[in-house]
C-alpha cells in the first residue's frame, strides 16, 4: 500500500465523493484500517465499529450489508457516495467432508455424491449470498441516482486443484496461472438510459474499475487511457491476451 500512487477511492475523493469501506472483519486483520486510509477511503468501519460479535466464518452477508445501510443512512452528508463493501460468508476454508455442511440447500442434495464437498459447500454458501446481493441491490437502487455492482477478488482455493482449459483453441497461454486474475461482475443502475447487466460477466480484475467509471458516467483517471486500449485488443482480459508484447508493454 504505500508504494500505491492512485486508487480508485482517491479518484472518487478527488471528484467529491464520500468515500466509505466496511470491512467485516477486526479492522487490524491485515493491518487494513491503516491501508483503507491510504486507499483513500474517508470512513473505514470493522466489526468493531459496526457492532458484529460473531466469528467471521459464522457471520452472514446480509447481517454486514444491514450494517452498511445504517452507516449510509446515519450520515447528514450530502456528498455523492462511493460505498465499498467486502463480504466474508462464502470465504474458506469449505467442507472437506459433506457432513458437515450446515443447513444444505434442499436444491443441492441430489449432488450430494456427484459434486466434491468443498464444491457443495461454496454453493450452498452462494444461495445465501445471493439472496442477500439481491436484497441490498433493490434497497440501495431504491432511491438517489445510483450504481450498483458487485465483483469476485479472487476464486476459491480448491479451484487450484482444478485443470482449466483455455477457451482459445491451439491458445500458449499458461491459462492455469492466469484464470486465477479472472471474476465475474454485475453492474446495474437506476439512471436513466444506462443498460442493465442481465448476467453476470467474466473480465480480468485489473479492468473492472474503468468498466465501472465507464459505466456509471463518471469522469476517467488519466491513467485510464492504457487500462481501455489494452481491452479493447484483448476483450477477453490479460489472462487470456495472446499478444505477448502488448502484455509485457502493459505490465511495464
Amino acid at each position: 500500500v504505500p508504494h500505491m500512487n492512485f486508487s480508485f477511492a482517491k479518484h472518487l475523493k478527488k471528484l467529491g465523493y464520500r468515500t466509505v469501506a466496511i470491512y467485516p472483519v477486526a479492522g487490524n486483520f491485515l493491518n487494513a484500517r491503516e491501508a483503507y486510509e491510504k486507499y483513500g477511503f474517508d470512513e473505514f468501519y470493522a466489526t468493531e465499529e459496526l457492532g458484529i460479535t460473531t466469528h467471521w466464518q459464522s457471520t452472514p452477508d446480509s447481517v454486514v450489508f444491514k450494517k452498511a445501510m445504517q452507516v449510509v443512512r446515519s450520515s447528514e452528508d450530502k456528498r455523492p457516495i462511493f460505498l465499498f463493501i467486502l463480504t466474508i460468508k462464502n470465504h474458506g476454508p469449505h467442507a472437506s467432508d459433506v457432513s458437515t455442511i450446515d443447513n444444505l440447500n434442499p436444491k443441492l442434495e441430489k449432488y450430494k455424491s456427484i459434486i466434491p464437498s468443498e464444491v457443495l459447500d461454496y454453493l450452498n454458501r452462494l444461495y445465501e449470498t445471493d439472496e442477500a446481493i439481491s436484497n441490498l441491490k433493490s434497497e440501495w437502487l431504491g432511491e438517489g441516482n445510483r450504481v450498483f455492482a458487485w465483483f469476485g477478488d479472487h476464486q476459491p482455493k480448491f479451484t487450484n486443484e482444478f485443470g482449466i482449459r483455455s477457451p482459445i483453441p491451439n491458445s500458449s497461454v499458461d491459462v492455469n496461472n492466469r484464470l486465477r486474475f479472472l471474476t465475474w461482475y454485475h453492474m446495474t443502475s437506476n439512471l436513466e438510459g444506462r443498460w442493465v447487466s442481465s448476467i453476470p460477466e467474466a473480465s480480468d480484475l485489473a479492468f473492472f474499475g474503468t468498466k465501472l467509471l465507464n459505466y456509471s458516467g463518471v469522469p476517467l483517471p488519466d491513467n485510464s487511457t492504457a487500462i481501455s486500449s489494452f481491452a479493447a485488443q484483448c476483450p477477453l482480459g490479460f489472462a487470456l491476451c495472446q499478444n505477448e508484447k502488448l502484455r509485457e508493454s502493459y505490465l511495464s
